[in-house]
C-alpha cells in the first residue's frame, strides 16, 4: 500500500459456534485505541475477510483488531500494532481467532 492506507486480511474462525453475522474491523491511531476514543471500525459480510483501509496518517502507529458475530456471541482477535510509512506499510496480519 502506501503511507495513508493498510491491507487487512484474517482467516474465519475454525470453530463459530453457528452461521457469522459479520466482522467488525477496528482501528485508530494507538494512543486512542488504547483509550477507547475514537476508535474508528468498519463493517463487512461474513463471506470477506479482507479490507482496505484509508485516510490514515503516515508514519503513524495503528492498532487494529478484528471481531466476528454470530447469533450466539463474538470473538475478537488480538490487537496488532503497525507503522505507515512513506512509500509501503508494516506487514503483520492479527492472529487466528
Amino acid at each position: 500500500m502506501n503511507g495513508t492506507a493498510i491491507h487487512v486480511k484474517w482467516k474465519p474462525p475454525q470453530s463459530p459456534n453457528g452461521p457469522l453475522k459479520y466482522y467488525t474491523v477496528y482501528y485508530d491511531e494507538t494512543q486512542n485505541f488504547a483509550t477507547g476514543i475514537y476508535v474508528r471500525m468498519v463493517s463487512v459480510m461474513p463471506n470477506i475477510t479482507a479490507v482496505f483501509i484509508g485516510g490514515l496518517d503516515p508514519f503513524t502507529n495503528y492498532t487494529i483488531k478484528v471481531k466476528v458475530q454470530n447469533s450466539i456471541t463474538g470473538m475478537e482477535s488480538e490487537a496488532v500494532t503497525i507503522m505507515t510509512k512513506s512509500a509501503g506499510m508494516v506487514n503483520k496480519a492479527p492472529s487466528d481467532f
